[in-house]
């Protein structure tokens, strides 16, 4: 096994372990890690992380797929200061610094400061005290935008008890290395919200998307089904990665693109036509809908289809089976918990009943609890063993872990939290199925553990969300009589 250092984006911090885990599930890594079973629980101090991994080629492939880390490094020397760094870079042997000097011709050095912002004239002066190191005698030139190996020095300042980038932060570590690989950090800016041809009010955010299409293992070959799939935000994540994807919603409008898109591009796209500055009208692949933004970004060949379906009535043959199962379920916050208020009665004893072209079936509000049973149940029934389920849930933040829903066909594997406000805290629940269910056992069409107390989170979360929208009516109403 060798050594390496991970270098974390920070601002997603109780979500690096679960997700370093899952890609090196993915790829099959055998890795080692200090105290794994407390990170996990209690996510990271620092974003610098020591992991033992076979070989560089299993963190070129860590960083292939890992959202949240930044890069990672083969270290050569590490002190708690750098004159004590330096000492020890001058103090290697030939053979250590032929090691270093290996499978390259042009390099460049950059200094990273993690926890506190420096002068460049600092960085600067920082890089002309490494000239000791002997590039040029090993006839190896400096090329700032086509080198070939990128060497770091990192400075650890990061210390979570002082606010980010004060003066009074001391360094804590010294490190020099070579970089490995980057992370995918910049998929959040080529699937930007902003230039996306379709999104509405809960289209979910690039790197959130990209986390949960990790935790699900997409890869290419698997079948990744969203029942909520609104404007296929998730979905897009995940085909992104290889997966064949299919998703469900209840709301015709969405589905059929019949809500405004709050793209800029879109938005852009209007005011021109609105001026007439485009004689023509939009094409058929230019039209915001879910099939085109597909198509936007060349994956049109993985998206399957999705269909106008309540979830609670269950439409799929029994055979059916997912890889995984991702969602962001609606909980009546800015898009409501609704189900199909119709008799669910068995209707094969009755007269068919004609509906006309322009019918829709009257909606009545689902509570949480029912929402996540028939979730989990359905997962059970239709993922293969291993097949994971991830779906967000919200909740407050006296949530704890003997609070998550649990059945007998599945495993918890992850929860990370996400904080939203000082009471609201929104979890990306990770789950692996690892028993058949069977359909003769009673025990498998319910829950082990009571989730009741959602439905009173549900309800605190509307108080408040009322609460806000009244006291700014308020305001604005005040605002306007003055």
């Amino acid at each position: 096994m060798n050594k390496f250092l991970i270098l974390f984006r920070w601002e997603m911090q109780p979500f690096v372990i679960p997700e370093l885990i899952s890609c090196c599930e993915m790829f099959d890594i055998n890795f080692q890690i200090e105290n794994k079973e407390k990170l996990i629980n209690q996510g990271i101090q620092t974003p610098l992380l020591w992991i033992n991994l076979p070989d560089e080629e299993s963190a070129i492939k860590i960083c292939s797929r890992a959202i949240l880390i930044r890069a990672i490094y083969k270290i050569f020397s590490d002190s708690e200061t750098f004159e004590t760094l330096v000492e020890d870079l001058q103090k290697k042997s030939e053979n250590e610094i032929s090691e270093m000097m290996s499978n390259f011709n042009s390099y460049r050095i950059d200094v990273i400061n993690s926890g506190k912002k420096l002068t460049q004239k600092h960085t600067v002066e920082t890089i002309r005290k490494l000239s000791f190191i002997p590039f040029e005698a090993n006839h190896k030139t400096v090329s700032l935008k086509n080198a070939e190996v990128n060497f770091v020095l990192i400075n650890d300042f990061f210390d979570p008890e002082q606010p980010n980038n004060t003066s009074a932060r001391s360094i804590k570590h010294v490190y020099f290395g070579r970089q490995i690989s980057m992370g995918q950090g910049e998929l959040k800016a080529s699937y930007s919200l902003t230039e996306r041809l379709y999104i509405g009010n809960t289209t979910m955010a690039p790197q959130l998307s990209f986390l949960v299409a990790n935790q699900a293992l997409a890869k290419p070959g698997t079948l990744i089904y969203d029942p909520f799939c609104g404007t296929a935000s998730i979905l897009i994540s995940c085909s992104h990665f290889g997966s064949y994807v299919m998703g469900s919603d209840i709301n015709y409008k969405i589905l059929h693109a019949m809500i405004n898109s709050r793209s800029k591009n879109v938005k852009r796209q209007k005011i021109n036509l609105k001026n007439n500055k485009y004689t023509q009208k939009l094409s058929a692949d230019q039209i915001p809908n879910i099939k085109n933004t597909f198509d936007q970004y060349k994956m049109l060949d993985r998206f399957l289809d999705i269909s106008l379906v309540d979830f609670t009535h269950n439409c799929w043959r029994k055979q059916i089976e997912f890889d995984a199962i991702v969602c962001d379920p609606p909980y009546g916050l800015r898009e409501g918990s609704k189900q199909l208020s119709e008799n669910k009665k068995n209707l094969s004893d009755q007269e068919p009943t004609v509906r006309s072209s322009n019918y829709f079936p009257a909606k009545q509000q689902i509570s949480i609890p029912s929402l996540i049973r028939f979730l989990i149940i359905f997962s059970a029934q239709h993922l293969k063993i291993n097949g994971r389920l991830v779906f967000w849930l919200p909740t407050t933040s006296h949530f704890s872990y003997k609070d998550l829903p649990r059945h007998f066909c599945f495993e918890i594997l992850a929860y990370s939290h996400q904080n939203i406000t000082s009471n609201l805290v929104r979890r990306l629940i990770t789950m692996k199925k690892v028993l058949d269910f069977d359909p003769n056992n009673s025990k498998h069409y319910k829950l082990i553990n009571d989730i009741e107390n959602l439905n009173q989170n549900q309800m605190k979360f509307k108080i408040k969300t009322k609460s806000k929208s009244k006291s700014k009516s308020k305001s604005k109403s005040k605002s306007k009589s003055n």
